[in-house]
């Protein structure tokens, strides 16, 4: 169990509803009990230790005159939420969803002064799988197929999406609109707060795909190296809620990306049809033997090609590629990106690779 947290209210029909949610949705990420009143709540903090406490707003006066007998992070859970803090009580919205009080109270014990050792369980999703999106070159559209291709999955599944380019696009409707920074700022804090962290700072986009909002400061990413991509990849694959895990990685790889591409299931790298573009493909090929012998494991037989931009007949392409090829996707005109991604998304230029990893 990652967080144990006491609820103390009245309201108790909507406590054992929240209480219900949390079994269902989160098992063994946190335990939520039930205290009605004050007194029963001290009585537990006596016999238990807890994490965090949280308290119905209608007994914010009772707990107010007690707080300094309180030694864990406290929230008030209430119906509206205040520009600042009531009486230096952090504030979590009542009526919103059950998956938005959950990264909320994540944050608040992240942000506490005490973290204990989170265990990170690894086999709680045998089928989740890591899709790995990278590029022999600019230009190609690593990203718009990685994007289409999560787009297709979070129809049916739940699917996170890690933007690692320089300068991603991608965009939050709801959530942490910075979320990186903060993964990034638990990665080298050495507190033992990035599986927290991986959990309150994840956003959702419009059509459903989690993910993590880009840095405010794309140099940020520059700080990482391969010990903090490492940890990265155990913190995520621990996320046993996600199906998918799709990285877009692009045509920057170095031995930072060399640490996702270990751990993938499938990479796929995306290609067009341009003389350049086959002949940096060899490249990228004879970069993957080599990279692959040192590191002991043969990236090149988890490697794919996703043919993009394709002009002409499927079958009649003038690439000869090493690997095999998985997908394609015609040259798409339409009004807008999101139009392009959208179209590819529904098209069946992905159905083999979800054939060959499923």
């Amino acid at each position: 169990m990652w967080i144990k947290a006491v609820f103390c209210t009245r309201d108790v029909v909507y406590a054992e509803r929240l209480i219900s949610f949390f079994d269902r949705e989160y098992v063994n990420k946190i335990e939520l009990n039930l205290c009605p009143t004050i007194e029963s709540f001290f009585d537990y903090i006596g016999q238990y230790t807890i994490d965090i406490a949280l308290f119905g707003e209608e007994l914010e006066e009772e707990i107010q005159k007690r707080l300094k007998d309180i030694s864990c992070p406290c929230a008030l859970i209430t119906e509206q939420i205040y520009e600042t803090n009531i009486h230096g009580l952090t504030q979590i919205g009542k009526f919103q969803k059950g998956d938005a009080i959950y990264k909320d109270i994540f944050e608040l014990y992240s942000s506490g002064k005490r973290v204990k050792q989170i265990s990170l369980n690894h086999s709680g999703n045998e089928m989740q799988k890591i899709y790995a999106f990278i590029s022999a070159s600019g230009g190609s559209g690593t990203s718009t197929i990685a994007k289409a291709y999560a787009r297709r999955c979070a129809s049916y599944d739940k699917v996170l999406y890690l933007d690692l380019g320089l300068f991603s696009c991608t965009e939050v409707a709801e959530g942490n609109a910075n979320g990186m920074d903060e993964v990034i700022r638990a990665l080298k804090s050495r507190r033992n707060i990035l599986p927290l962290k991986l959990v309150s700072a994840v956003a959702k986009t419009r059509d459903r795909i989690f993910t993590y909002g880009p840095c405010s400061n794309t140099c940020n990413l520059l700080e990482l190296n391969a010990e903090d991509i490492r940890n990265l990849i155990s913190g995520l694959t621990a996320l046993s809620e996600y199906k998918k895990i799709i990285v877009d990685i692009g045509a920057s790889i170095s031995w930072k990306e060399i640490e996702f591409l270990k751990s993938a299931d499938a990479v796929i790298c995306v290609a067009d049809e341009s003389e350049i573009g086959d002949r940096k493909f060899r490249k990228l090929y004879e970069f993957m033997e080599n990279a692959g012998n040192k590191e002991g494991i043969r990236l090149v037989k988890k490697m794919f090609v996703f043919r993009n931009k394709i002009r002409q007949d499927y079958e009649s392409g003038s690439a000869n590629y090493q690997s095999g090829v998985i997908g394609w996707a015609p040259w798409v005109l339409l009004d807008s990106y999101d139009a392009v991604v959208d179209r590819i998304a529904q098209s069946d230029s992905f159905n083999n690779l979800e054939i060959s990893n499923d």
